[in-house]
């Protein structure tokens, strides 16, 4: 009841109204929206929630060694068949694995699945759009390895293309990775914070820039030749995804001496940006101004670090996924839906007013019927005669209803 309240004002205000899955969950190190918008994967254990019921889809049986201590999920990009949704995830033993829905049903089952590199943890999954034939993605490992594939949907094959495996001596760690337009691999490393790029044809580096910081995450926007990284410190860092230059940092305060990765994003066709932080709020900022547009609430206390972002086409909105990777107790799945109806950073004042309005106007209705409530729950009412007199006639003997309590008073 308190959630839809809270929802409606939300929506007067203009704000992204939430939705809590059900059912308590773990710590969560990765969540990805499927490219439909129907589907929410988690990596407490594997999950996969149906987002128009909000309930836990089924997944089939499989090896434990496989479906266990996952820690990253990507859903792959398939721009001409949403029929066949398909989840790859990996987890800690190198172990690669994907999932599809069967046709006209809500259950999902294992396809494929593979041990890779040297069978070190995966920690990041990326894949680009495709659509025809076979999907590409890379995965990076935590003995430094990373691999390019593709994958075909329909004959569930998983074909190697590239690897790159760097030098134990050398103190790198490749957190995130992205493909260009062309196919050209992105790899950001989590400690010297450089940004690699890698040829498609031959794995060659294309290309090395170094940022001012180490790179927890990082997101990229092809289009606008951008990439957003979490600084590992105070925020948010913008550069160009090219040159490295920096353009701008999103701050979201800095509380616990203990540091961990938070996920980044773009939102609304690039215009915000969105990040975790390590006080349980979510930051979405304007990203020309630098301005907080939202603070959405995940917790009173603890981090929430990992973040899915999606723009969402049917619904003409942003779908924002949040949870935690360090809780300690059980925790909670948070999905905020936010219609950015106008550019993002302005409010019109027909619009200010009409929410101000609103919001009276609930606030009124609602201590109205408290108070209704309220007076009718007290008021015990007593029946008092009287009695006709000599002025007028016998006949006009009436009752009048009046609350015993004024009597006593």
């Amino acid at each position: 009841m308190f959630e839809k309240l809270s929802n409606v004002i939300d929506l007067a205000l203009g704000r992204p109204q939430v939705t809590t899955l059900k059912g308590p969950v773990g710590p969560v190190n990765s969540l990805s929206i499927s490219p439909s918008g129907n589907f929410l994967a988690s990596t407490d254990g594997v999950k996969i929630w149906d987002l128009t019921t909000l309930q836990e889809v089924t997944i089939s049986r499989h090896h434990a060694r496989e479906r266990t201590q996952i820690s990253c999920v990507s859903w792959l990009n398939l721009t001409n068949d949403l029929a066949l949704d398909t989840l790859c995830y990996g987890n800690i033993f190198g172990y690669l694995v994907f999932l599809q829905r069967r046709q006209d049903t809500l259950h999902f089952q294992v396809v494929h699945s593979a041990r890779v590199a040297r069978g070190g943890e995966i920690i990041c999954i990326a894949t680009c759009f495709s659509e025809e034939g076979p999907v590409r993605l890379a995965t990076s490992t935590r003995d430094k390895c990373v691999q390019i594939w593709n994958f075909d949907i329909k004959a569930h094959v998983l074909s190697p293309i590239h690897s790159k495996m760097y030098e134990k001596e050398k103190d790198i760690v490749p957190k995130a990775l992205a493909f260009d337009s062309n196919h050209d691999l992105f790899v950001f490393d989590l400690y010297d914070g450089g940004i690699y790029k890698y040829s498609s044809k031959d794995a060659k580096v294309l290309s090395h820039q170094a940022l001012k910081s180490m790179i927890g995450n990082a997101a990229v926007d092809l289009s606008k030749r951008m990439v957003v990284v979490d600084n590992l410190s105070d925020g948010m860092d913008l550069y160009n995804l090219d040159t490295a230059e920096y353009m701008e940092t999103f701050l979201t305060r800095r509380t616990s001496a203990n540091v961990f990765p938070k996920s980044v994003a773009f939102a609304n066709q690039s215009r915000a940006v969105v990040g975790g932080s390590d006080h349980g709020i979510v930051y979405i900022f304007d990203r020309k101004s630098g301005h907080v547009i939202h603070s959405l609430k995940y917790a009173k206390k603890g981090g929430v670090e990992t973040l899915a972002v999606q723009d969402s086409r049917k619904n003409d909105c942003v779908l924002l996924a949040a949870a935690s990777s360090t809780c300690s107790e059980a925790t909670y799945i948070r999905i905020w839906k936010w219609k950015p109806k106008e550019k993002v950073g302005t409010t019109s004042t027909p619009t200010l007013v009409f929410r101000v309005a609103m919001i009276i106007l609930i606030v009124f209705a609602i201590i109205l019927f408290r108070g209704l409530t309220v007076l009718w729950q007290d008021l015990n009412f007593s029946t008092i005669l009287i009695p006709a007199t000599e002025d007028t006639p016998k006949c006009i003997d009436f009752t009048v209803r009046i609350p015993a309590r004024w009597l006593s008073s």
